[in-house]
């Protein structure tokens, strides 16, 4: 059979990363927002996070494999973020607002 020789860190590892960029791009423009459909925003979130996967994984010093311990960083990630595309969507709109005044 054929082996990939990818361990359960790693999967876990990009998952974590991947619920923080997927947050990410889901919110920030122009990503998000009704121009693309949600399986691009998915499929850009996915793209996004395998290369950041590595640096993350080894930046944590290891992943813990608790169940508990593992939804908590579930949710500590998601909710980053929803913070990060929240800040960007802020400032994209704050920019967009200063051009419509100065259109005016």
């Amino acid at each position: 059979m054929f082996e990939l020789g990818i361990t359960t860190e790693q999967v876990i590892g990009y998952l974590l990363v991947f619920a923080r960029v997927g947050a990410w791009v889901w919110l920030t423009p122009p990503l998000g927002g009704p121009f693309l459909p949600p399986q691009v925003r998915v499929l850009t979130g996915l793209a996004f996070a395998i290369p950041m996967t590595p640096g993350a994984i080894a930046a944590s010093g290891g992943i813990s494999l608790d169940p508990l311990n593992l939804l908590f960083q579930f949710a500590i990630q998601i909710a980053i973020g929803v913070a990060l595309g929240l800040a960007c969507l802020i400032l994209l709109s704050a920019v967009q607002s200063a051009g419509a005044v100065i259109d005016v």
